[in-house]
């Protein structure tokens, strides 16, 4: 979670209390032994670190005396949750980056304090700033220590595909679980998915157990468009470890777009795997991470960097902030304490840490310094190449560079562009004010050094999100935006600015051989009313089965004249005779603004229907195809129409379909009149090796179901009695 200072007030979504972690189903790696007593001579450590001398212990008793707290928590039971008030013209605003803030409002941050010397430190420095005090929250501070199981709630997403989950949270994969997931989706889809091994996780660097950090490739391997010419989008997920939504959310877009590019059922996510690489650290800090897991109510930030005889930290406390270690030129200089209980410890050096590492170096074998051209201003030119979005939570923001000062990167316009369409794709819409914080953030490193546009999401509104409102709120959020970051990476800073395409409608016309495509683009309604999006619309571009990257594309419709706003709609009407009967097109538009940017691309499928005529007005042009899995066995299918006796008789048949093709059948039907009946009927073995049935009328789709080898499907359509089927 990255916070926020006084110069720019963030509003989070309220929330009544803090849901407190659980224990996952199989252990992790073993970590290293957490103390569990701890001597004066530590403590005195620990109050020397937090601004007390070794040879002048800290009087806690007092401390604790002069602060309101009660029985248990006088019993030095941590973390506490406290608050205090913060107005400008203060060093509390200083003191807030030293913090680990988990709310802020506009006039009150509410923080987590970790051990007594935090505690101290945070009381000292309030007690020293016009008598702002620190309050601890009893009611909250409770519920984070109260044991309790949270409202009941079964995923059934993590139910149907049978992975291990977090007791108590079983929307939320287990570490082990996510890695098990990205094998199976490695398995699965072969020609779509790689796994790319990047190094190891500390503790496994000294032999503790740990693990192997990977990063999830995504890319249709097979596509004609070559590596080079692909653009690439990076994510990085929880690198801190408290942050559970993060990695659920990033795996399960993993899995939303390679399904729908097999279903082909979304013609953005079919060309936006033929032509982007997606490259996931779904377990940006692993060790940590099942730290957590293993123990309630850590609330564990950092990696597990710390050897408890010589550092001493509660357990929770030990380790290296990984958002604070990478290694740019202000790294260690802002929004960071070199004690090594603080929450903000970025490490001995810019880069120290293993899991740093392994991220960068991948970064840079991929989008090396250089590869992006920048002035003499130090500006990266419009078309450099590239995005990563380091998700975090909580807190509905989007950040990006530079965090380590407020003086604006000369790519602003870019950037901020980007952000605010961004944040058009969340529901309630995210935050983008954008304020500084700290160094040593990964949003600077890749700017620096690779000009790659980089951003962080901040998601939700819990570190321990409910689940509800992860898969209902959050999940939706995350595809949405990290979709647009996929659709833009070609050239971040330059489509960002440009008009989006807002809808696109496709509906057949009055000739047989014709189609009437109508586009909506917009300028501004998804630009937050920021500058670049109050220019009117100047072009339309229509590509039928030819993406503009290709080199050499040309439009094979243009529309250039009639503009006089910033959203515009446009018809055409579009020769489809020459395109193959029953195979899908892919429609491509894109649109510039009056200074000649262009946005970003979007797409559609088409599918063109059978060239047969029914000689009955009253009659439709019926399409169906059914692609067969990969088992070994049968797949029989069949149309019946109903007659005046009620009895089905077949008008398509076919009593073994090709296995791994995609059959189509055509006929004339009267749905307005009579009763049909669909089935299909797959003899194969159980498995997960899917296949699908669409029927269209007249090209248009209304019917779309995936089956599994062995299922039997009924389907009435038509004019029929209420009498359930399907």
């Amino acid at each position: 979670m990255k916070f926020v200072c006084c110069k720019a007030f963030l509003s989070l979504a309220a929330t009544s209390s803090i849901t407190v972690g659980a224990i996952i189903r199989e252990p992790p790696p073993p970590p290293l032994p957490h103390p569990q007593t701890r001597t004066t001579d530590a403590v005195e450590q620990i109050g020397a670190d937090a601004g007390t001398h070794p040879s002048q212990p800290r009087n806690w008793d007092g401390i604790l005396a002069a602060t309101p707290l009660s029985q248990s928590q006088q019993q030095n039971t941590f973390p506490l949750i406290a608050s205090m008030p913060i107005s400008k013209g203060t060093n509390v605003c200083h003191d807030m980056r030293r913090m680990d803030v988990i709310r802020k409002t506009n006039s009150t941050a509410t923080i987590l304090i970790h051990s007594e010397a935090e505690l101290a430190y945070h009381i000292t420095n309030a007690n020293n700033n016009n008598n702002e005090l620190l309050t601890v929250e009893h009611e909250l501070t409770a519920k984070l220590h109260k044991t309790r199981n949270p409202e009941p709630y079964t995923s059934e997403y993590i139910q149907r595909r049978g992975y291990d989950s977090i007791s108590f949270f079983n929307c939320y994969r287990s570490v082990a679980a996510s890695y098990d997931t990205e094998d199976d989706l490695i398995t699965r889809y072969p020609t779509l998915a790689e796994r790319i091994d990047i190094g190891p996780s500390y503790l496994k660097t000294i032999g503790r157990g740990g693990y192997e950090m990977r990063v999830l490739k995504l890319t249709n391997s097979k596509s004609t468009v070559t590596a080079a010419n692909k653009s690439h989008l990076f994510v990085l997920c929880s690198i801190h470890a408290r942050e559970r939504a993060p990695s659920e959310s990033c795996i399960r877009f993993a899995e939303h777009i390679l399904e729908s590019y097999v279903e082909a059922d979304d013609a953005d996510l079919t060309w936006i795997m033929n032509y982007t690489e997606i490259h996931m650290v779904i377990q940006g800090n692993p060790d940590g991470r099942a730290d957590d897991e293993a123990n309630e109510g850590y609330f564990r930030r950092k990696n597990m960097h710390f050897d408890p005889a010589t550092t001493y930290c509660r357990p929770e406390s030990g380790g290296v902030d990984l958002n604070r270690n990478f290694p740019h030129s202000e790294w260690g200089k802002v929004g960071v304490r070199f004690n090594k209980c603080s929450q903000i410890y970025p490490g001995t050096s810019g880069g120290s840490e293993p899991e740093t590492q392994n991220i960068i170096e991948y970064i840079k074998s991929v989008v090396p310094p250089g590869m992006n051209e920048k002035d003499m201003n130090g500006m990266y030119a419009l078309n450099s190449t590239g995005v990563m979005m380091d998700m975090h939570s909580f807190g509905q923001d989007f950040f990006w560079s530079w965090a380590w000062q407020t003086p604006l990167t000369p790519n602003e316009e870019g950037l901020r562009a980007m952000g605010n369409k961004l944040a058009s794709h969340t529901t309630p819409r995210y935050s983008t004010n954008n304020p500084s914080c700290c160094a040593g953030v990964s949003t600077d490193w890749g700017y620096e050094y690779l000009g790659i546009a980089t951003f962080a999401m901040e998601l939700g509104t819990e570190f321990y999100q409910a689940c509800d409102t992860f898969e209902q709120t959050v999940v939706p959020n995350v595809l949405r935006s990290l979709i647009y970051s996929a659709r833009v990476s070609k050239a971040p800073y330059l489509y960002t600015k440009g008009p989006d395409v807002m809808q696109i409608n496709v509906q057949k016309d009055v000739a047989v051989d014709t189609i009437v495509v109508t586009v909506k683009v917009s300028d501004s309604e998804r630009a937050g009313g920021y500058t670049t999006g109050s220019q009117n619309i100047a072009e339309i571009a229509l590509y039928v089965n030819t993406h503009p990257y290709e080199m050499g594309a040309t439009p094979d419709y243009l529309s250039t004249s009639g503009y006089t706003s910033p959203t515009e709609t446009r018809a055409f009407t579009v020769d489809v005779s020459t395109l193959t009967v029953g195979e899908r097109h892919i429609i491509y538009t894109q649109a510039k603004d009056a200074t000649g940017t262009p946005g970003p691309v979007h797409a559609t499928f088409y599918t063109k229907p059978p060239p047969l005529v029914c000689s009955n007005k009253n009659e439709q042009t019926l399409l169906v195809q059914i692609k067969t899995d990969k088992k070994k066995g049968e797949t029989s299918f069949s149309v019946k129409k109903q007659n005046r006796k009620k009895k089905f008789r077949p008008i398509l048949k076919q009593s073994r379909l090709k296995r791994k093709s995609i059959n189509w059948f055509y006929a004339c039907v009267n749905i307005n009149r009579f009763c049909y009946m669909l089935t299909v009927n797959d003899k194969g073995q159980d498995g997960i090796d899917n296949g699908h049935i669409r029927m269209f009328r007249d090209g248009v789709k209304f019917y779309n179901k995936n089956f599994e080898a062995g299922s039997l499907i009924r389907k009435r359509f038509g004019f029929c009695s209420k009498e359930k089927i399907d």
